[in-house]
This record gives structure tokens, sequence and C-alpha cells, in this order.
């Protein structure tokens, strides 16, 4: 997968800084991989170090909170399909410290900061937090992100508070919902120069998901192109969905 394969090329180097934005529809797992999946896979592999995990609103971030504490918190090793035990077995030195809980986030044993992970909502106060990778879901609803007031202060918490926790060799991941032409992601490209893999529910794939030059026909046999996750959300129902969109503007 296009989004497993670059994350693991910059992880695969943790001292260098990198800076990474996906682009992808919503329901096409972005969240799964990057949320719930990302954090508990850095922390094991790199267990002295710290992860600033931010989304949209404080519900949104205790719901992933609680994802990433089922996965490190110390396993039943009796519940061999849990999260817990699997992550322990893959990666055995990620023994929890004496920081737990949403409010404070969680601490390693082996962790150098005091706090190895912590997921607030965006706006929220992170004084004295610094962190080794700070990953961004979707952090603006489309309310703030079509808001003349709500977004200019939104980019200002980025450039004033998230942009500032970042310690030298620090990953940013950034997963977004394209709202508009001068919306958050375009922020990010031109003013802080985040690469992007920018994959659209409607485009130009093959049927393993990779993407054809735009003069060219698609395997499915016409110029618009396919699904990106056909099995998933098939091609008729992405094409109905844009135009009952394209009908109430």
């Amino acid at each position: 997968m296009v989004w497993l394969d670059e994350l693991q090329r910059i992880l695969d180097n943790p001292d260098e800084p990198d800076q990474l934005l996906i682009v992808a529809p919503p329901g096409h797992a972005k969240s799964s991989y990057i949320s719930e999946a990302l954090p508990a896979w850095f922390l094991g592999r790199h267990p002295d170090r710290g992860v600033l995990h931010v989304t949209s609103t404080d519900d949104m971030a205790g719901i992933y909170h609680a994802v990433i504490e089922s996965t490190l918190r110390d396993p039943d090793m009796a519940a061999t399909e849990s999260r817990a035990y699997r992550h322990r077995r893959a990666f055995p030195e990620t023994a929890v410290g004496d920081v737990w809980g949403f409010e404070k986030g969680l601490k390693l044993a082996t962790a150098k900061e005091k706090v190895s992970y912590k997921m607030v909502g965006y706006g929220a106060s992170i004084l004295g937090l610094r962190a080794d990778m700070i990953i961004l879901d979707d952090p603006l609803t489309e309310k703030v992100a079509f808001s003349d007031v709500d977004l200019p202060k939104a980019k200002q918490y980025f450039k004033r508070t998230l942009w500032t926790r970042k310690k030298p060799g620090r990953k940013f991941v950034v997963i977004l919902t394209r709202w508009h032409f001068d919306d958050f992601a375009a922020e990010l490209v031109e003013r802080y120069k985040f690469r992007v893999i920018h994959m659209p529910a409607l485009g130009y794939w093959e049927g393993d998901r990779t993407c054809v030059p735009r003069d060219c026909t698609c395997a499915c046999g016409d110029m618009e192109g396919g699904a990106l996750w056909s099995d998933y959300i098939p091609k008729d129902q992405l094409v109905g969905d844009r135009e009952a969109m394209l009908d109430d503007d």
C-alpha cells in the first residue's frame, strides 16, 4: 500500500526530519492506519520517544486514546487475540510506566520524556509537550474548514502551537480531506512544504490501485477512471454521491 510504504521509509530513518500529508476521501481507512496502527507501531519500534496525536475534537481524541491504551497496556497473556497481546509479542519492550489516562497521556517504562503518548482535540493546550512524531487526523471539521473566522484561527494554532512542539528529527504525519482550494491542506503544502500523497476516491486507478496517466484509458474501460477502493465503495456509488453534491451546490 502506498501510504504504508512511504511511512515505512520515513520511519526507518528516525533521526531525519520528515513531513508527510496524505489527502484521501472519507471512509478509506485513513484513521485505521494512521491513528490506530501508526502510534502503537512507532512506540513499539522506538519506546524511548514521544507521540503527540491531534484530531478535530476532544470527544474524537478520547476514542482514539482508548484504542492506543488498549494496545499498549499490560496484556492478559491468555487473551491471544487482543491488541495488547499481539503488540507485546511484537514489541516486548513497551512496558507501561507511571503515567496513564486520557488527561495526562501515557508513559512507557523506557521513555525519556515525561509523556510517551498524548491525544488532544485541535486547539487544546499542550504546554510543555514536545514530540518526536506529531500526527494530525482530519483536525478540522467541515464547519471550521469553510468558516472565514475559524479557519484562520486553526491555521494560527498550527503555526504558533503545533509547529513549535516538534523536536529535532521529528516526523509530521497529517491526514486530511480536501474541502476547497484555500483550505488547511493548501496551507501545509505552500507554507510548510509538506510532501503530498493525493489519492482521490475517483481517479485513474488500475485494479491494484496504481495510477495510470490522465491521458490513458483506465483498466475499467473509460476515461473517468476507477474507484480507489472499489471492493468497499464501488464506482457507481461514488459517481452518484458526487452528482448529488453537485446538485446541492
